[in-house]
């Protein structure tokens, strides 16, 4: 990354309550009037809420684009899980904040089911109205990270309400815990509930289906794993080791995410910040 003409940064909430609902915030300023890039950024089972300050986003279901727009005007997308990865491309001058989400995490700022504030893998997002641009702007405003993340540390310990359905915090908590291994079944016997009933609550509130989140874990731990050992675990040992039935079974599975086969995957992505905020540059 030229830093001279892109710069990325990362932090995560200062507040010990947020930290167990929001990952990180991150920050990412482009400098030139003709900076392009277009990369791939692959599926993750975060919610992030992307605002924009003077930019255009457009997308449709296999791209997306930011275009220089007013210097004034803000906006703001809501984004989660998908089972493809997408390609983005960047024009411009570009000023980004998002606001990354673990599992569950943002059901606690919301007020509604996620369902309903989400139409899509991608939507147009205007959830708090003017206090939220306000303070967004004085995000933008300011060059120190420290006093970014004050104000955004400030701004949704102020919207914080608990998460009242703790079985399913519970059952999303398991998910992760056993790397996406899971009996629906099982879950629902615990918890004393019907199957039909714990599934409707996931979609409901995490806007996806139980099978394609425990996929996801599954695939992005396996991500997180090949980074952790550095490349030295050859292919049946990551698949081993990420509780894959074969190696075929992990190859098929991410290609399903990513269109590449592992091995062209691994070499060609990037971290970025640090916050396994992962995706390969094409241009």
């Amino acid at each position: 990354m030229d830093t001279l003409k892109e710069q990325f940064t990362s932090i995560q909430p200062k507040h010990p309550l947020l930290r167990s609902h929001i990952a990180y915030y991150y920050f990412h300023q482009t400098f030139d009037d003709d900076f392009r890039r277009t990369f791939t950024y692959y599926p993750n089972y975060r919610v992030a809420l992307n605002v924009f300050q003077h930019s255009t986003i457009q997308w449709n279901q296999q791209k997306r684009f930011t275009l220089p727009n007013s210097p004034s005007e803000q906006s703001s997308i809501l984004t989660f899980s998908t089972q493809s990865s997408r390609e983005v491309t960047m024009l411009g001058q570009i000023n980004k904040l998002g606001i990354i989400f673990e599992p569950m995490g943002f059901n606690h700022f919301i007020d509604v089911p996620l369902h309903k504030l989400v139409q899509d893998t991608i939507t147009n997002f205007d959830y708090y109205g003017p206090t939220f641009w306000q303070m967004t702007a004085a995000v933008f405003d300011t060059s120190s990270i420290e006093t970014k993340r004050n104000l955004l540390d400030a701004f949704f310990l102020r919207h914080y309400q608990p998460f009242q359905l703790t079985e399913l915090t519970w059952v999303t908590e398991q998910i992760m815990h056993l790397n996406g291994i899971v009996s629906v079944n099982d879950f629902a016997k615990k918890l004393h509930i019907s199957r039909k009933t714990l599934l409707r609550l996931f979609n409901r509130h995490l806007a996806h289906n139980v099978k394609g989140f425990s996929s996801l874990v599954k695939f992005r731990n396996a991500l997180q794993l090949y980074k952790k050992h550095q490349g030295q675990l050859n292919l049946t040992q990551l698949a081993y080791e990420s509780q894959y039935y074969d190696q075929s079974a992990f190859i098929k599975n991410i290609q399903s995410f990513t269109g590449l086969t592992p091995k062209k995957l691994f070499y060609q992505q990037k971290d970025i910040g640090g916050q396994h905020t992962l995706w390969t540059a094409k241009s």
